[in-house]
């Protein structure tokens, strides 16, 4: 695929996500946004300059630049990294086949929330086995003292417990 034609492929994917058309100069911050996302993808998955990228959304190499460097920024905005892992999925997707044939955008939606839904079950699992590793509160000694046959716990009343009350014996009288 030529350079030029994955520069288009990547904006038809970011006009998709955002739901906007590029070819406006409106000055809305889902507009930036979304011109900042098509320019860290082309940068990201082509080594064209900043001038040929910024051509296609009618910016000069100087706000391309400036949309790259503040990407990091825009991580904080709603939605953007959502977005942005989007925009990435698709375009590997699209850049990785060796068609020029637009795919369906309900198909690639899918597949992207297919991709987010697993993430999140990922991230639950990993939790999960997080908590597993825990170790036990002090308060589970108690259920396992429970749980003793009746001649062990006889033993441990007799013998455990002695130590235990003298201690709180001494501390009454005093």
């Amino acid at each position: 695929m030529k350079d030029e034609n994955k520069l288009a492929q990547i904006l038809k994917c970011c006009e998709r996500i955002y739901g906007y058309d590029s070819d406006t100069t409106i000055r809305l911050r889902s507009q930036v946004l979304l011109r900042a996302s098509y320019s860290y993808a082309a940068r990201k998955y082509t080594k064209i300059s900043y001038k040929k990228i910024g051509n296609l959304i009618k910016k000069d190499h100087a706000t391309v630049m400036n949309y790259f460097k503040n990407t990091i920024q825009y991580h904080q905005e709603d939605g953007f990294t959502n977005k942005l892992k989007q925009i990435f999925i698709e375009c590997e997707f699209i850049l990785n086949t060796n068609t020029d044939e637009v795919l369906d955008h309900k198909l690639i939606s899918y597949l992207s929330s297919r991709v987010s839904l697993l993430e999140y079950k990922n991230n639950k699992l990993k939790e999960m086995i997080f908590v597993d590793k825990i170790p036990k509160k002090s308060d589970d000694f108690i259920e396992e003292i429970r749980n003793l046959e009746p001649e062990v716990k006889r033993e441990f009343k007799e013998y455990r417990w002695k130590p235990f009350k003298r201690l709180l014996e001494t501390r009454v009288k005093h």
